[in-house]
């Protein structure tokens, strides 16, 4: 028999590959792996983060409340989507508050839970929709938007 497989080695090859920035977050907050789509939004180098904490990535604002978060989720590990109707935020390296949203999937390993992460920047869709509105709001005329559905 050979060497057990840990979680970071089943996962690398999936990271590597991934088009969307991928982060592996062990249940107390300790970041095992991440992507280099997800080092690059945050601006860090490959596997930097690698042991840190997964706070270090929220502003300074938001920090304190997300450990109560966190166990919140392991509690009950459902996939879920956040970011849809409200604001998250990120906080790269240098500073720069980058707003997100985040899909969480639970992982089980060797009895641990842990969550799989996926974090899109979405700054360019916030600033296409500002400059929707403001043409909407602009227009001299009046306009009526139909969804698909009528």
């Amino acid at each position: 028999m050979g060497k057990p497989v840990t979680l970071a080695e089943r996962y690398a090859d999936l990271f590597a590959l991934a088009s969307v920035p991928l982060v592996l977050v062990s249940a107390d907050g300790i970041i095992r792996m991440t992507n280099a789509q997800f080092d690059h939004i945050f601006e860090y180098a490959q596997d930097e983060l690698v042991g840190q904490s997964v706070e270090r990535l929220l502003p300074i604002d938001d920090r304190d409340q997300h450990p109560r978060l966190r166990a919140a989720y392991h509690r009950v590990p459902i996939k879920r989507a956040m970011g849809q109707g409200r604001e998250l935020r990120g906080l790269s390296r240098s500073g720069r508050t980058i707003p997100l949203e985040l899909a969480l999937n639970p992982v089980e390993w060797d009895g641990e839970r842990w969550a799989l992460v996926t974090a899109i920047e979405i700054s360019a869709r916030r600033a296409n929709e500002s400059l929707a509105q403001t043409a909407l709001e602009a227009a001299a005329t009046a306009t009526l938007v139909v969804r698909p559905d009528g």
